[in-house]
């Protein structure tokens, strides 16, 4: 990482999308001066959680249309063999936590 010129502060002024920016900004920030204006997206409302009985309906019907759409007569087979060997994850069961040391 760089430092900034001059001993200035590495973030000279963040605000609002809406605001302006201050006068003395770009009395600072000239061309040439190693600055950059650069933006952050923030999120405000928190991401949605899928309930388990939602992730693990969507995890069967989107195995149901790819298998459906590959192999239109015998999906039906491959649908059922592959619930039975992977229903944990049908089921939406996360498998138990094992720390990176383990592994």
């Amino acid at each position: 990482m760089t430092e900034p010129p001059c001993d200035l502060p590495r973030k000279i002024w963040s605000g609002h999308p809406d605001s302006k920016f201050p006068d003395s900004f770009f009395a600072i920030v000239g061309f040439g001066r190693g600055y950059g204006i650069g933006w952050t997206y923030i999120d405000e409302k928190p991401r949605r959680k899928w309930s388990r009985r939602a992730k693990a309906r969507n995890r069967r019907n989107r195995l149901k249309k790819r298998l459906q759409k590959k192999y239109p007569l015998f999906w039906k087979d491959f649908y059922y063999k592959e619930l039975s060997e992977r229903s944990n994850y049908f089921k939406a069961i996360d498998p138990p936590y094992v720390p990176p040391q383990q592994r």
